[in-house]
């Protein structure tokens, strides 16, 4: 597994990417499978504890299920607020601009962008953050984490995942 290292904005990125989704035998489900999928890729994601602010929507697509039921996709300027990871625990402030990709169906949009507290892996491209799941072999939020998770999660970084 590869480690974190230190970026200019004071906080521990993991390195991984994206991976098509078409490429995965399977999907990581879990926080401590979601840590591993993303630890496997190159790239650079930043694992933090916090929440989703809503702001402008920037694109949306509407699809129609073969069911008959419409769904969307919609990329949305947001704003993430909480703590990033490091080998001590969540504790470097992250407050950043982010895009945020949801899938929005009957009125409801995943994750949500009010608050709401999240394990997350947030992807560094450049000096930008983004929030998106698809494309990932990995669920890539958990709403409500435990500290026994936040715990398990630290226990990751530091080289320990099980």
């Amino acid at each position: 597994m590869r480690s974190f290292a230190n970026v200019a904005v004071a906080m521990l990125p993991l390195l991984a990417s994206s991976v098509p989704a078409m490429a995965c035998d399977s999907l990581a489900i879990t926080p401590v499978a979601a840590f591993q999928a993303v630890a496997a890729a190159p790239g650079s994601y930043v694992m933090a504890v916090g929440g989703f602010a809503g702001g402008t929507v920037l694109d949306e697509e509407w699809v129609m299920g073969a069911d008959g039921t419409e769904a969307s996709k919609r990329d949305i300027a947001g704003q993430f607020t909480g703590m990033a990871a490091t080998p001590e625990g969540f504790t470097k402030a992250l407050d950043v601009p982010v895009r945020i990709t949801q899938f929005c169906m009957d009125d409801t949009c995943k994750p949500e962008a009010d608050g709401r507290r999240f394990l997350v892996f947030l992807a560094v491209k450049g000096s930008a953050y983004v929030f998106r799941e698809s494309g990932t072999c990995a669920i890539l939020s958990f709403e409500a984490p435990s500290q026994a998770v936040l715990d398990k999660m630290i226990g990751c970084l530091n080289g320990t995942c099980k």
